[in-house]
């Protein structure tokens, strides 16, 4: 009787550590796609400015060539 009790207080404590241990495994999953996502916004983020500067400053220079570098092209030559 005693044996028994002994076996099943050790099979509870084996199935503890494995659930225990199963979870530390899926926290560390979810931490990993947590950090992808993080990494995933920041990179979207940096994409938009970059379109946005690579689109705005030749159009903002060409603006500028329109509005001011014409004249001073026309007057020197």
């Amino acid at each position: 009787m005693m044996l028994s009790l002994l076996l099943i207080a050790s099979v509870l404590g084996l199935v503890k550590s494995v659930l225990i241990a199963l979870l530390a495994v899926l926290n560390a999953i979810l931490a990993a796609f947590a950090a992808l996502a993080i990494w995933k916004a920041y990179i979207a983020v940096g994409l938009k400015v970059a379109f946005i500067i690579l689109l705005c400053i030749p159009v903002v220079g060409i603006l500028v060539y329109f509005l001011w570098g014409r004249k001073k092209v026309e007057a020197a030559s």
